[in-house]
């Protein structure tokens, strides 16, 4: 039984997607299962992955096109290993990040949740900075419910495989923010532990789903009921303070797409943001631009 299950989601990237692979078959650490998990690819990914199946040296899911979350469900129901890790097809591992891991969830057997710092690249393999993740450490509930939009990377997290017994399952019904919602649960029962280094390259891309008015309103919705339901109290404390996060967070994604065209729903958000929470000061460089 392989003590690490690495889950790759993946939809129509064919040519990162051996990339990706490339970098976990380099790493230090090599006692670990990889789980593709393709959700409805129709660039002929299977075939670009043949001599890799037939070797046996992933495990080749296919599904029907039901989104990320789905596809990540489907590898963590089929993964055998005790420690469950994650990998965006066109992200990458640096050779040492499970290693590093993996040694920290054997020393530290109260923590179930470890994570790392980040770069960003893009298309063109150019260096976009270093993502310091430090504000994602300790008890960190209270401070998920005021920042929706802080974001780790899916692509840093390494969990031990139990931790799905208390939390669930990435939420289906999402179209937006699914991984901070996941994040939100767990941070509600566990304690976050990071390591300070850079270990995973996310590549930077736009987002189609900023521009989807409906899906994020419909995401803002479910995201607030499930505070709720976890505490009611704390919720109806920072109510305005998630809602104008919210509203910044969109308008920012919508802002950095460049499209001018998107600049009216870009001001409408900002506005609403300012509306919840006058504080937020990033909503106000929105509505200006």
């Amino acid at each position: 039984m392989p003590i690490v299950s690495v889950i790759i989601p993946t939809y129509n990237r064919k040519k990162l997607l051996i990339e990706t692979l490339t970098s976990v078959f380099e790493q230090e650490y090599k006692d670990f299962e990889i789980i593709v998990v393709d959700d409805g690819s129709t660039d002929n990914t299977k075939e670009a992955l043949h001599a890799i199946i037939k070797n046996n040296l992933i495990k080749y899911i296919y599904q029907d096109n039901a989104g990320s979350s789905s596809a990540r469900n489907a590898g963590i129901k089929n993964a055998k290993g005790k420690y469950l890790t994650f990998l965006d097809s066109d992200d990458l591992y640096s050779p040492t990040k499970l290693r590093k891991q993996v040694v920290y969830l054997d020393k530290n057997l109260n923590i179930s949740i470890i994570h790392c710092d980040y770069s960003k690249f893009d298309n063109s393999g150019i260096d976009l900075g270093y993502r310091n993740t430090s504000f994602f450490e300790g008890w960190i509930y209270p401070s998920i419910l005021k920042q929706w939009s802080m974001l780790m990377g899916v692509s840093c997290v390494m969990v031990r495989s139990n931790i799905f017994e208390k939390v669930g399952f990435f939420d289906e019904s999402l179209e937006a923010a699914e991984d901070l919602d996941m994040w939100a649960r767990i941070a509600y029962h566990y304690e976050f532990r990071r390591i300070p280094e850079n270990l995973v390259k996310i590549r930077a891309h736009s987002s189609s789903m900023s521009a989807n008015k409906e899906g994020l309103e419909k995401t803002f919705r479910i995201y607030l009921e499930k505070a709720f339901e976890r505490d009611p109290e704390l919720t109806r404390r920072y109510k305005n303070r998630i809602l104008s996060t919210m509203y910044t967070y969109s308008g920012l994604n919508l802002l950095g797409e460049g499209n001018q065209t998107l600049m009216k729903a870009v001001r409408n958000n900002s506005k609403k943001a300012i509306k919840f929470w006058p504080f937020e000061l990033k909503a106000y460089l929105c509505v200006f631009q």
